[in-house]
């Protein structure tokens, strides 16, 4: 369990990204032109998620082989595929029910689909790695996504996952994000979290920190920051 402790942390993780690259965020100049619609491609990226995309990118290079395969779920508008994509691995797979799906870069490389992340058509044992990148905190049902996950991951897979997150429970109750309902996930969601996984052989990489720092992220009047865990698949 990692927390993103200051804004000041997404800054750097972004001027790492783009140094290195991997960068895909939209530029100011095409974000105005699709503004007044004189492009019609989507938007990639999201400055705010700056800290989960390198964190995943940096443990999925570290501790796997450029041809394991590899799925992201939510991958509508994320960048975690593209840069992955640009640093060599080849076996690469993005699902998410948006029908925009079709639109996002690299079709020919990028194996997208637009499926259901808790339900999906893959064989079992088809990933080495899975992401999930600010996609819990919307309808989410941990137990089928564990029993998934836990079906698509190969033995000693990993699952990544970040989440907005705050110690003390922030009431979201009335808000709506994207059709769907939103969670800001608290100390003891995340620990009821963790158990829901290791039903399904999934334990937690690493210790488990939950000291925080500022409320580094603001969005439609709430005040919060990330966390992210990284699971292994135990047997």
């Amino acid at each position: 369990m990692e927390i993103l402790k200051d804004y000041s942390e997404v800054k750097n993780a972004r001027s790492i990204l783009r140094k290195e690259n991997l960068s895909f965020i939209d530029s100011k100049l095409k974000y105005l032109l699709r503004r007044v619609r004189f492009i019609n491609d989507i938007s990639i990226g999201e400055l705010n998620k700056s800290w989960d995309i390198l964190k995943f990118k940096d443990f999925i290079n570290k501790n796997l082989h450029k041809d394991d395969p590899i799925l992201d779920v939510g991958c509508y508008g994320s960048e975690i595929l593209l840069s992955l994509n640009a640093i060599g691995f080849s076996k690469l797979h993005g699902i998410d029910l948006n029908k925009n799906i079709s639109k996002m870069p690299f079709q020919s490389e990028i194996n997208y689909q637009e499926q259901d992340f808790m339900n999906t058509t893959f064989d079992d044992h088809s990933f080495q790695a899975i992401t999930s990148v600010s996609v819990i905190e919307h309808g989410f049902d941990s137990k089928k996504m564990f029993a998934e996950m836990s079906r698509l991951l190969k033995l000693k897979g990993y699952l990544l996952v970040s989440f907005d997150f705050w110690p003390e429970k922030i009431d979201t109750s009335n808000i709506k994000l994207f059709g769907m309902e939103w969670n800001i996930f608290s100390k003891d969601e995340v620990l009821s979290l963790i158990k829901d996984a290791s039903d399904y052989n999934l334990s937690p990489v690493g210790e488990l920190n939950f000291q925080i720092g500022k409320k580094a992220i603001s969005h439609v009047g709430f005040d919060y920051t990330f966390g992210l865990i990284i699971f292994k698949k135990d047997n």
